[in-house]
């Protein structure tokens, strides 16, 4: 009885060395597991913070996109106003350069009537010598 219960006990005892053994294979390959998990998770924090970052660096790309355009607004308003100024002008300038050449030529057909009324009176008093 002693022997069988020897037996039993080295018998338990082999088994309880195979199961620490396996025990302690299965607390290291938790333990990695563990720290694989810890891993993951910075790299996952990591990553958030990368998306956080990215998210609001889309939101300042959006807002300077948003005042470019409006700006772009502003200015083609502007420069359609300039144009439009500018085309008052020349309207107005050519309008000035045709009263200039009517007052010109009025002028001119002035200057020659006065030459002949000026010839005439000339000859009239050469004549009368």
């Amino acid at each position: 009885m002693i022997e069988e219960r020897d037996e039993q006990i080295q018998k338990l005892s082999g088994l309880i060395e195979s199961k620490d053994g396996e025990l302690v294979v299965l607390t290291k390959n938790l333990n990695q597991k563990v720290k694989e998990s810890k891993m993951m998770e910075q790299e996952l924090a990591l990553s958030k913070s990368q998306v956080a970052e990215m998210t609001n660096r889309t939101a300042e790309a959006e807002k300077t996109i948003s005042s470019l355009e409006m700006k772009a607004a502003i200015r083609k308003r502007e420069a359609k106003e300039k144009e439009r100024q500018t085309k008052a002008l020349w309207a107005s300038w050519e309008k000035q350069k045709l009263m200039y050449e009517e007052e010109r030529n009025s002028v001119r057909k002035m200057a020659a009537l006065s030459v002949k009324i000026i010839k005439t009176k000339v000859r009239l008093f050469v004549s009368r010598k």
